[in-house]
């Protein structure tokens, strides 16, 4: 997939509301995802956001996860051998592990710059950030289950 076609979608997460509206090439990425990935993104979309200590930072995980399946990155990030909880997992505990957050939870509005099968390379603005795979999912769930 071309650079150009990995812009990403700034949705406006609500509770009841359904995926933003996509471009043909971004629904084309996301029929490379697993149905079940990709119902589980599209629930974010509709439910509440869950009780967590920064609930001001859940909009922007929302809008992580749709940018990761709707770009193209969780499809080559799944051929490079990350498992999906990896790139959409969050703690099981109620009190937040950040060490077992996916890759949406890690981004922070950044862009993928480039995936590899062991880091992920994030652009904002003119600064690179280097995030190495967190290859544990032990402990983990999808964000779509957390607090529910």
């Amino acid at each position: 997939m071309n650079a150009q076609l990995r812009l990403r979608v700034k949705p406006e997460p609500k509770e009841g509301a359904d995926l933003p509206a996509l471009n043909p090439e971004q629904r084309e990425a996301m029929r490379g995802l697993p149905t079940e990935l990709v119902r589980g993104i599209a629930s974010l979309f509709r439910q509440r956001a869950p009780l967590i200590t920064k609930p001001d930072v859940w909009p922007v995980i929302v809008g992580d996860a749709l940018y990761l399946a709707s770009t193209g990155w969780a499809v080559d990030a799944l051929a490079l051998g990350w498992h999906p909880l990896e790139l959409f997992g969050c703690s099981a505990s109620a009190r937040g592990d950040d060490d077992r957050l996916g890759l949406a939870g890690r981004l922070d509005g950044r862009d993928i710059t480039q995936i590899t099968d062991t880091a992920v390379l994030l652009s904002n603005e003119d600064r690179f950030f280097l995030l190495r795979r967190n290859a544990s999912w032990e402990n983990t769930i999808y964000l779509w289950e957390y607090g529910r």
